[in-house]
C-alpha cells in the first residue's frame, strides 16, 4: 500500500468518523450477544452431558449389580449339584434333580458333571455317544486352576443336549479330588440373551448399547438398537484395554468399534465373575433436546443482532450523507475555483447592475496585458479592450436582455495594441445576490492559420489522390456510397464516371466471392485496418483478377470514411501458381520415382530429403536420414566414392553414371550406378543424388560371364575333339587307301581324305581362335592351301597358288561348305588343269563386295573347261558337292572358261548367320 493510499485512507477515516463511531458500538453489541449466547451454550452442554454421565453410572451399577444377582443364583445351584454328586456316590440322576429344583427353567438350558478326564459323566437329558469336553475353555480352565470360584465362558453354540445349536454361556465350578488333584466339574448352560432381555427392561433411547464383557474383551450379551447378540471381540480396543480392563468403573466417550456411533459410556464391574457391565447412550440422544433449544437461542441472536445492526446502519447512513453533502459543496467550490483560475480559456466575471468587473483568470489577465488588479473593480468601458464600438454595444444589449451569447466571433486589442481575433461566450449566474455575467474568449488567430494550412494540405491530398498510379477509392461508411475515385480506379475496374457516382459498393459487383466482400464490411464497421489484403476482382468487362486491398479511415467533412487502395498482383499470382505447380510436379516426380534419390545441402553436406526408393535401397527410414550428415551415415564402403562425390560438389561438375559400392543400414554392400547434378532450394545451393541398384544386374552379368567361359572352354573342347576325330578319319582314310589297288577307288579315298581335312582345319582354327563363332577366313584358307600342295605333290610344284583374301570373318556354318568348295575347286584345277610336270598358276580370291556379299574364286591357266560344260548336270561327285553347297550357302555359281577355267561363288553370309541365330 503506498503512502498516498495510507494518508488518503486516514483522511476518510477522520471524515466520517461519527459513522465508524455507530458502526463500532453496533458490532460490539452484536459482538457481546454472541459471546453470551455462546458461553450459555457450552454451559448447558456440558451440564446435559455431566447428568447424561451420571446417569450412566448408575444404571451400570445397577445393572451389574443384577447381573451379579443372577449368577450368584446359578453359583449356589452348581454347589447344590456339587453336593448332591459327591454324597449320591457320584450317581445323580440330573433329570430328576432338576425336575424336583425346578432348575431347567429360565433362563437355564441344561446341567451337567464333566470328569477329570473331559467325559460327560452326568446330565439332565440322555446322552449319547461319549461326548468329551477335553480342551473346552470352561475344561481347560479349572485343569490347570485350582480356584473353586465360578468361572462363565465365553458365548458359543451348543453341540449336544435338547439345546444343541442355540447360544449358551458356561458357568462351571471345579470338583477337587480327595486329595485336592483335579476330579472334573458341574456346569450350568444359560440362555446369554437373557442378559439382553435384561439390559431391554432400561429405555436408553435409540441406538443405546448396553453391554457385558468379560475381562478377556469377549461379549457374553449386547443389546444394540434393541438388537440382542453375543460373541464379538472387543479385546483390541484401545478404550477396553484403556478403560474397561483396568479400573473397576469409570465413564469415557467414544466411537463404538462396532457400529462407529458416538456415545457417552458408563461401566462397573460383576464383582467376582471377571465381567463388566458396559452401558452407553449416543450423544445425538443425549444431547437432541439440547439442540432444539441451542438453534433457538441462534434464531433469537440472528434477530437481535439484525434490529441492531439496521438501527445502526440506518444511523451511519444518515451521518455519511451529511457528510457527502458537506464534502461535495467544498469539493464543488474547489472544482469551480480550480476550473476558474486554471483554464486555459480567458474568463472573466461582472456585474451587470454596474458593469463591473468582479474577478478574472490568469488567461483573461494575459490576453489584455493587464494584472488582476488593474482589471478587478473596474468597469469594461474604462478598459476597452474592444476594437469595434459595435460589439462593444451589440453585447450590452444582449446582456441586458439576459440572452447567452455562444462562439461570438469578436476583435480585441491588448495593453500593447496587438489585436487577435476571439470566440466570445457569456452566460449568467448569481453571486451574492447579484446578476453577474461569465464571460469566456477563445483565441482564433492560431486556428484561421490551422485552417489555411488545412486547405492547402487538402489540395496537396487531392493532387496525390488524382495522380497517384495506385488504385484509390474513398466510401462513405454511414452508407457504403462511393464518394471519390482517382483515374487508376477507373482504368483497373473499367467503369466510367458516371457509372460509380452515387452507388454503393454493393451495387456495383467488384467482388468474385460475396464472403470476402462481408468479410471487408465486418472489419470495417470494427474499424479494423486491412494492409494487403488478397482479394478477387471482376471488372467492368467481366474478367477476373487479383488485388492487394489496404484499407484506412479518414474523416471527410465530418463523415468516416474509409480510403481503399488496390494493387494488382494477377501477373505475380500467375508466377506464383506456376512456381507451386513445378514444385508440385518435382515433388512428385521425386517421391515417385522408382529411382532412389536424395537431396543435399552442399554447404554442410547434410541431407536434406530422401525419396521412398532411396528409404528402400538402403533399409532406412527417412527420419533416420534427414538431418544428418552423408559422413555420419557412412554409406561409401570405398573412401574413393565419398572422394570423387566430394570433389564434384566443390567444383559442381555433375556426376554421370558412376559404378559406386554403398553400404545399407544393416551393412550389406550393394552395387550401383551413381548420377549427381546440382540446384538451388530455398536459396541454398544443393545436389541432387540418384543412383540404380545394379548389385542384382552385376551378379547376373558374373553369372553369364562365368557361363560364357565356362561355354568357350566347352566349345574349345568340343572343336579340339571334332577337329581330332576328323583328324582321325582323315588318317583311317589314308591308312585305308594304302590298302586299295584300284586307281579310281584311291582317288575316292583320297579326296575323302582332303575333305574331311578342310573341315578338321575349320574347327582346329575355331579352337585356336579366340572368338569361337567365327574365324579368320585369310588364316583359315592359308592352311587349307597349304594341305592341298602337299596334297598335290609333286604337280603342285610347277603350279603354286595364289591367295588373295581380305579381312573376312566367316562363322562355322558359313565357313565349313566354304571350305569343302574351294577344296574341290582346287583338287579339279590340279586334276583336270595340268599334266605332270606342267608350269602355271591358280589363283585363289576371297573378298567382301561393297554390297556386303562374299565372293569366293577360283581361277587357274590350264586346259580349261570343256565344250558343253555344264555344273549341274556332270556326273563328277566333287562338281555336284559344289553345286549342293552352294545352293546350301543360297549362293550364285558362275564359271567360265578362257585361257583357263574360272569359278565364281558369291553369297550373302549375314543373312544365313542371322536366321540361324534366330532360329
Amino acid at each position: 500500500m503506498t503512502s498516498a493510499v495510507l494518508h488518503r485512507r486516514i483522511a476518510d477515516a477522520r471524515r466520517y468518523w461519527r459513522a465508524y463511531a455507530v458502526w463500532g458500538f453496533c458490532a460490539l453489541l452484536v459482538a457481546g450477544l454472541w459471546s453470551a449466547i455462546l458461553v450459555q451454550s457450552r454451559l448447558e452442554r456440558a451440564r446435559i452431558i455431566e447428568t447424561a454421565d451420571m446417569a450412566n453410572t448408575n444404571l451400570a451399577r445397577v445393572l451389574a449389580r443384577q447381573v451379579h444377582q443372577t449368577l450368584r443364583g446359578v453359583d449356589r445351584l452348581l454347589d447344590q449339584i456339587a453336593t448332591e454328586y459327591a454324597s449320591s456316590a457320584r450317581k445323580l440322576d440330573l433329570g430328576e434333580f432338576a425336575v424336583r429344583t425346578h432348575s431347567l427353567q429360565a433362563p437355564y438350558y441344561s446341567l451337567a458333571v464333566i470328569g477329570r478326564h473331559g467325559d460327560l459323566l452326568v446330565a439332565d437329558y440322555p446322552i449319547r455317544g461319549a461326548p468329551n469336553f477335553r480342551g473346552r475353555e470352561n475344561f481347560e480352565h479349572h485343569r490347570t486352576n485350582a480356584s473353586t470360584e465360578a468361572f462363565v465362558s465365553k458365548p458359543r453354540r451348543t453341540t449336544s443336549g435338547p439345546n444343541a445349536g442355540k447360544w449358551a454361556i458356561i458357568v462351571s465350578k471345579r470338583l477337587d479330588a480327595a486329595d485336592g488333584g483335579f476330579a472334573g466339574y458341574v456346569s450350568v448352560a444359560m440362555d446369554p440373551f437373557h442378559f439382553s432381555r435384561l439390559f431391554a427392561e432400561v429405555d436408553l433411547g435409540p441406538n443405546a448399547l448396553q453391554t457385558l464383557v468379560g475381562m478377556d474383551g469377549v461379549i457374553r450379551a449386547r443389546l444394540s438398537g434393541g438388537t440382542p447378540s453375543a460373541g464379538q471381540d472387543m479385546g483390541g480396543n484401545p478404550i477396553f484395554r484403556g478403560q474397561i480392563a483396568l479400573k473397576s468403573e469409570g465413564l469415557f466417550h467414544a466411537a463404538s468399534p462396532l457400529d462407529t456411533e458416538r456415545r457417552l459410556y458408563g461401566f462397573r464391574r460383576v464383582e467376582d465373575y471377571g465381567l463388566a457391565v458396559v452401558v452407553g447412550r449416543t450423544e445425538a440422544t443425549v444431547l437432541s433436546a439440547y439442540w432444539s433449544r441451542r438453534i433457538l437461542y441462534y434464531a433469537l441472536g440472528a434477530a437481535v443482532s439484525a434490529v441492531i445492526l439496521f438501527l445502526g446502519g440506518l444511523l451511519a447512513r444518515q451521518l455519511l450523507r451529511l457528510e457527502k453533502s458537506q464534502r461535495a459543496l467544498r469539493e464543488s467550490e474547489q472544482r469551480f475555483s480550480k476550473a476558474f483560475y486554471g483554464s486555459p480559456i480567458a474568463t472573466a466575471i461582472r456585474r451587470l447592475d454596474d458593469d463591473v468587473l468582479l474577478d478574472c483568470n490568469p488567461a483573461f489577465q494575459v490576453m489584455l496585458g493587464l494584472r488582476r488588479e488593474q482589471v478587478v473593480g473596474r468597469k469594461v468601458s474604462d478598459i476597452n479592450f474592444y476594437t469595434h464600438p459595435d460589439a462593444r454595444r451589440l453585447i450590452l444589449e444582449k446582456t441586458q436582455h439576459r440572452e447567452p451569447i455562444y462562439g461570438l466571433e469578436v476583435e480585441i486589442r491588448n495593453e500593447a495594441g496587438a489585436i487577435s481575433k476571439l470566440l466570445m461566450t457569456v452566460d449568467y449566474t448569481r453571486l451574492d445576490g447579484a446578476d453577474c455575467g461569465l464571460a469566456s474568449f477563445v483565441d482564433i488567430t492560431g486556428r484561421q492559420r490551422i485552417e489555411a494550412s488545412l486547405r492547402e494540405s487538402e489540395e496537396r491530398f487531392a493532387k496525390a489522390f488524382h495522380h497517384n498510379p495506385v488504385a484509390l477509392a474513398i466510401r462513405r461508411l454511414s452508407d457504403d456510397v462511393i464518394i471519390d475515385w482517382n483515374p487508376a480506379f477507373e482504368k483497373m475496374f473499367g467503369y466510367r464516371r458516371d457509372q460509380i457516382t452515387g452507388k454503393t459498393v454493393g451495387e456495383i459487383p467488384v467482388y468474385v466471392e460475396p464472403g470476402q466482400r462481408a468479410a471487408v464490411m465486418d472489419k470495417a464497421r470494427r474499424g479494423e485496418l486491412l494492409y494487403g489484403e488478397e482479394v478477387a476482382i471482376r471488372d467492368a468487362w467481366g474478367e477476373a483478377s487479383h488485388v492487394l486491398m489496404t484499407v484506412d479511415y479518414i474523416v471527410l467533412g465530418g463523415e468516416n470514411c474509409a480510403l481503399a487502395s488496390f494493387v494488382d498482383i494477377t501477373e505475380r499470382k500467375r508466377a506464383e501458381t506456376a512456381l507451386r505447380e513445378r514444385e508440385e510436379l518435382f515433388a512428385r516426380t521425386f517421391h515417385s520415382n522408382p529411382v532412389a534419390m536424395g537431396i543435399r545441402r552442399l554447404r554442410d553436406d547434410v541431407i536434406l530429403d530422401v525419396n521412398a526408393s532411396f528409404e528402400k535401397a538402403l533399409g532406412y527410414r527417412r527420419v533416420d536420414l534427414v538431418g544428418k550428415t552423408v559422413g555420419e551415415l557412412d554409406l561409401y564402403a570405398a573412401p574413393d566414392g565419398r572422394r570423387q562425390t566430394f570433389e564434384s560438389s566443390v567444383s559442381r561438375n555433375p556426376i554421370r553414371d558412376v559404378d559406386v559400392e554403398f553400404r545399407t543400414r544393416t551393412g550389406e554392400l550393394i552395387q550401383v550406378i551413381l548420377t549427381t547434378d546440382f540446384l538451388v532450394l530455398g536459396g541454398e545451393d544443393c545436389a541432387l543424388t540418384s543412383f540404380l541398384d545394379i548389385t542384382e544386374r552385376k551378379r547376373a552379368e558374373m553369372r553369364v560371364e562365368k557361363a560364357l567361359r565356362e561355354k568357350e572352354v566347352l566349345l574349345k573342347e568340343v572343336y579340339h575333339r571334332v577337329k581330332n576325330n576328323l583328324q582321325v578319319v582323315a588318317s583311317l582314310l589314308g591308312m585305308q587307301s594304302r590298302e586299295v589297288k584300284d586307281p579310281e577307288a584311291l582317288r575316292m579315298f583320297q579326296e575323302s581324305a582332303s575333305r574331311v581335312k578342310s573341315m578338321a582345319l575349320v574347327h582346329e582354327q575355331l579352337y585356336r581362335s579366340g572368338n569361337l563363332a567365327e574365324i579368320a577366313f585369310s588364316d583359315y584358307l592359308a592352311q587349307l592351301v597349304e594341305h592341298l600342295i602337299d596334297t598335290h605333290q609333286p604337280l603342285s610344284r610347277g603350279v603354286p597358288v595364289r591367295v588373295r583374301a581380305g579381312a573376312l570373318r566367316l562363322g562355322i556354318e558359313t565357313a565349313v561348305p566354304c571350305g569343302l568348295i574351294l577344296n574341290e575347286l582346287i583338287s579339279n584345277a590340279y586334276k583336270h588343269g595340268y599334266d605332270a610336270g606342267a608350269k602355271g598358276k591358280i589363283e585363289l580370291e576371297a573378298v567382301r563386295l561393297d554390297d556386303g556379299r562374299v565372293r569366293l574364286s577360283v581361277a587357274d591357266d590350264g586346259r580349261g573347261l570343256p565344250e558343253g560344260f555344264d555344273a549341274r548336270h556332270t556326273r563328277s561327285l566333287g562338281m555336284r558337292l559344289v553345286v549342293t553347297l552352294t545352293e546350301q550357302l543360297e549362293g550364285e555359281l558362275r564359271y567360265a572358261s578362257d585361257g583357263g577355267a574360272r569359278f565364281e561363288m558369291v553369297f550373302q553370309p549375314e543373312d544365313r548367320e542371322a536366321r540361324r541365330l534366330a532360329g
